[in-house]
């Protein structure tokens, strides 16, 4: 089954396209499901340090003006960098 999303225009986009211009992050290969290819980026995701993709998180959640992004952007990783060193070193060693 070929996966399909709506344009802005009600046009019907393809799978392929979709990737291609950044509507979509991956595609799941011929003969797979979407939800395998969820899942395995769900694997991926909780093999990160979670304190690290939480502080990502708010700082895309809460950063709505150049000053406010850069201000908590330093507080949201000097929070990570003293928390979670030892994880995103053994997650470093992972690469």
């Amino acid at each position: 089954m070929e996966f399909k999303a709506k344009a802005h225009n009600s046009r019907d986009v393809a799978a392929k396209e979709c990737l291609e211009i950044g509507l979509a992050n991956y595609m799941a290969p011929s003969g797979t499901t979407a939800l395998s290819k969820a899942l395995e980026v769900a694997e991926l995701l909780c093999s990160h340090p979670q304190r690290n993709l939480r502080n990502d998180r708010l700082s895309v959640l809460t950063n709505y003006d150049w000053e406010r992004m850069l201000k908590t952007e330093t507080q949201y990783g000097m929070d990570t960098l003293k928390y979670s060193l030892p994880q995103v070193q053994k997650f470093s060693s992972k690469l």
